[in-house]
């Protein structure tokens, strides 16, 4: 995936995480200044810092580098065969999750 999004602009991207019988979940990796883009000023000049790398997208990272995203187990059943319910905390849902709440009080 590109981490250029632009001129002098890095670019995001939502993952998500589906299984059945998980509750699925998403991670957004966001673009991160290449410690080599300072390098620069000493090797690459004002071509290399101000023309190329902001062209080619090279000044950017992706951020996380490494993922490590746990699945829990879906408790859905319980609520599609009526037998119970299930609570969380809101912080724990993701925007397209709260997006779908409806208050019942």
């Amino acid at each position: 995936m590109p981490a250029k999004g632009g001129y002098f602009r890095g670019q995001s991207y939502t993952v998500s995480f589906k299984l059945e019988g998980y509750q699925s979940t998403e991670l957004v990796l966001r673009p991160s200044m290449s410690g080599w883009y300072l390098g620069n000023i000493v090797f690459g000049g004002l071509i290399g810092m101000i023309v190329v790398d902001p062209l080619t997208g090279s000044m950017w990272n992706l951020t996380p580098d490494k993922i490590d995203q746990s699945l829990h187990a879906s408790q859905a059943s319980l609520i599609k065969d009526q037998k119970g319910f299930l609570v969380v905390l809101a912080s724990e849902l993701s925007e397209s999750e709260r997006k779908q709440l409806v208050r019942i009080n």
